[in-house]
């Protein structure tokens, strides 16, 4: 019996081990979503204050901030055209 008693604690040390790493696993995956959701909620911030500014101060940016905002009049200008010609 001295064989199935050590396989016994054998057995029960591996499922320990398999819980113990199971539960890491499961930690880490906790803490990635975590993580991406707060880079999800900080691209969403910074997009929502770039939005904010863009329409705020359209003719007083410059320089990079200027190119950019310009670009997205451009792009508001071309969604507009391609919904007025859908509704045609």
């Amino acid at each position: 019996m001295a064989f199935m008693d050590d396989f016994t604690e054998k057995m029960t040390d591996f499922g320990a081990f398999i819980k113990e790493k199971g539960d890491e696993v499961a930690e880490k995956v906790k803490l990635s979503a975590a993580l991406s959701k707060e880079k999800r909620t900080l691209t969403d911030t910074y997009t929502e204050i770039g939005r904010k500014y863009a329409k705020a101060h359209p003719d007083d940016s410059e320089g990079e901030l200027e190119l950019l905002v310009k670009s997205a009049q451009d792009c508001e200008q071309r969604i507009l055209e391609l919904k007025a010609q859908m509704e045609e």
